[in-house]
């Protein structure tokens, strides 16, 4: 998935840069992908491409970011271990790679994984992740806000006490297409966002019956 994501980048970062309009920024794409190990579902994930101008550090520069948002079962604790993962790229440079933010953070109407307790470590390169407990009120509340809106807000930052850059994150952007005059064309549709929200019923149910059990 990962080279995928890399390979559309490289092949539309002149495009994207050079932009006419204001139409790269926003959400490019989410996609719902399911967590399975041996054919059992152990978690659920929300991929997402999104652009705004990084004006805090940049210059402006179009800045894409790239990651994912995902709730699984953590074998150690026995729990619900929650994910949110960030990657930052330059695309106003195409030799431009992947770089971590300092922080970054999911936000929806009254709750941010900001606000949670939870801890951070690299992840690919190029990419940092942010890990709470489903246990914290404030991840429980981020996803049931995500779920009832299809919206959220993604933020982050590069240095410690540093601005924090935003753009909006729309579950109903499933894809988009890039133009010969340098519009991004947005395809809209409730997919992702019901297969996420279908796939975190049928998980939670299941984890608490597992827990029933023991």
């Amino acid at each position: 998935m990962r080279r995928f994501i890399v390979g559309i980048m490289l092949c539309c970062a002149g495009l994207i840069a050079n932009a006419a309009d204001d139409s790269i920024y926003g959400t490019h794409w989410v996609k719902f992908e399911p967590i399975q190990v041996g054919g059992n579902l152990e978690g659920c994930s929300l991929v997402y491409l999104v652009a705004q101008a990084d004006r805090a550090y940049l210059g402006g520069n179009p800045v894409a970011v790239n990651g994912s948002f995902m709730l699984r079962l953590d074998r150690t604790s026995k729990g619900i271990a929650v994910g949110f993962k960030a990657g930052l790229k330059d695309l106003s440079r195409s030799d431009a790679s992947f770089t971590r933010p300092n922080f970054a953070y999911l936000q929806t109407a009254t709750a941010s994984t900001a606000q949670a307790k939870g801890n951070s470590f690299d992840g690919d390169e190029g990419y940092k992740v942010f890990a709470y407990s489903f246990a914290d009120p404030v991840i429980a509340t981020v996803l049931k806000e995500l779920m009832a809106s299809g919206n959220a807000t993604i933020g982050y930052n590069r240095k410690t006490g540093g601005m924090d850059v935003s753009t909006p994150l729309d579950l109903m952007v499933v894809d988009s297409e890039y133009t010969a005059d340098q519009k991004v064309l947005r395809k809209r549709s409730p997919t992702t966002m019901l297969g996420f929200s279908d796939c975190v019923v049928k998980f939670l149910g299941s984890v608490r019956a597992k827990l029933g059990k023991n």
